[in-house]
């Protein structure tokens, strides 16, 4: 009995394991002005950044690229964030309708230290996310306006396929069973 009652407690820990695991995916894009028709702008109605795509990491190694790194966007209705597209040569193409930013100065100056953005993406092509349809892109441009770094990542929750439910509740039958079996 005592080994059913140990195997049930190791069964129920991995179940819940599973109940609760998530999925992670990033990739860190490094872009940086390589001539006079790139870079950042960056207005109170538009924020559009072309670059060039030069290194793609992720979970396991680090790629040279030459792609565009293109994010195109305009302010929403509501004044409040920007609609807009992002496109990684044809690694990635998406769309977003939240992106926001915010600049960080430098403690007690006017002198910009960098901004950071960040939007919810909607995957629309390109190899870089797989069956992924959307994700996150956060990001950081330097004071200059000439370096990027930005991260592309897909968090997703693990679906529970019916027949683990079932499984952990017959599990629960048996440690139910197995409890009234010792009492008695």
């Amino acid at each position: 009995m005592k080994n059913w009652s140990l195997l049930i407690k190791r069964v129920l820990l991995a179940g819940s394991c599973v109940l609760f695991s998530t999925v992670l995916n990033a990739a860190t894009i490094e872009s940086y002005k390589t001539n006079d028709l790139e870079g950042v702008n960056l207005t109170s109605s538009i924020f559009d950044i072309l670059l060039t795509a030069n290194t793609i990491s992720g979970d396991v190694s680090n790629i040279s690229i030459n792609e565009t790194f293109d994010l195109q966007s305009g302010v929403n209705s509501d004044g409040t964030s920007y609609t807009g597209t992002l496109t990684i040569g044809s690694l990635l193409t998406a769309s977003f309708e939240d992106l926001t930013y915010s600049e960080i100065y430098f403690p007690g100056t006017s002198t910009l230290l960098s901004t950071n953005f960040d939007a919810t993406l909607t995957y629309t092509g390109g190899s870089l996310m797989g069956s992924y349809t959307g994700g996150l892109l956060t990001g950081n441009i330097s004071a200059d306006l000439v370096n990027i770094n930005a991260t592309v990542a897909e968090v997703q929750v693990v679906p529970v396929p019916t027949a683990v439910w079932l499984f952990g509740s017959g599990l629960l039958g048996l440690a139910g069973i197995a409890r009234r079996k010792k009492l008695a």
